[in-house]
């Protein structure tokens, strides 16, 4: 009798604490920016750290967030990011020294899970955030000759924080500004040996979506 006035009491707390959050689906848009960590090099002579370069397109994508009838959420996740490529590659031809920019657009993916902490009650019309949290990035191959590797995964973490607005019951407009850090990708070469596997990339990164509630 015991056990089953337990199972009781625990499934009636569940259903209390789901009751008392509420779930946002929604999508966003926006402009990523990516910082200027040296990103090494594939080329065979005169190679620098910042022959390889990259610079943000645009991002979009979509999350679900889990919020408590207080001050807090947590948010998960996906973002693509759309990403152009260049490298620099030196050779000498005929006595001469040829250089050569080959370029290429990436699709880079990314996955998220960030805690929120409001800074207004639940109910409330607008409701600024803070955010941080853990990313997982993959980014695919670059259609470039003598590439080093395929693709390759990397951790990170970010953050930075945003606010939203209540349209209709239902209904939300969200804007977020964030700051996400992660290893730098693919095993390209580095002139200084220092400069290998240090450092941070940052992609500081501005959008806008909209969300439903329920």
């Amino acid at each position: 009798m015991k056990k089953l006035s337990y199972a009781a009491w625990l499934s009636l707390t569940i259903l209390s604490a789901a009751r008392a959050q509420t779930v946002e689906i929604g999508g966003v848009g926006g402009y990523p920016r990516w910082g200027r960590t040296p990103l090494g090099s594939i080329s065979a002579e005169g190679a620098t750290d910042t022959d390889t370069r990259i610079r943000g397109e645009y991002t979009w994508g979509g999350s679900v967030t889990l919020n408590t009838k207080g001050y807090y959420g947590f948010e998960l996740g996906y973002l693509q990011i759309g990403t152009e490529l260049k490298t620099t590659v030196r050779a000498t031809v005929d006595e001469q020294t040829v250089t050569t920019v080959y370029q290429d657009r990436l699709k880079v993916h990314m996955a998220y899970l960030n805690g929120v902490v409001y800074l207004m009650p639940k109910g409330e019309r607008w409701r600024p955030f803070i955010t941080g949290g853990l990313q997982g990035y993959e980014w695919r191959t670059p259609h470039i000759p003598d590439w080093p590797d395929g693709q390759t995964r990397h951790w990170g973490v970010n953050v930075g924080g945003g606010l939203k607005l209540r349209l209709f019951p239902h209904t939300l407009v969200r804007w977020d500004f964030r700051d996400y850090m992660g290893g730098k990708p693919y095993a390209t070469s580095f002139v200084e040996s220092t400069t290998f596997g240090s450092g941070i990339l940052h992609r500081l990164e501005g959008t806008m979506g909209f969300s439903i509630t329920f």
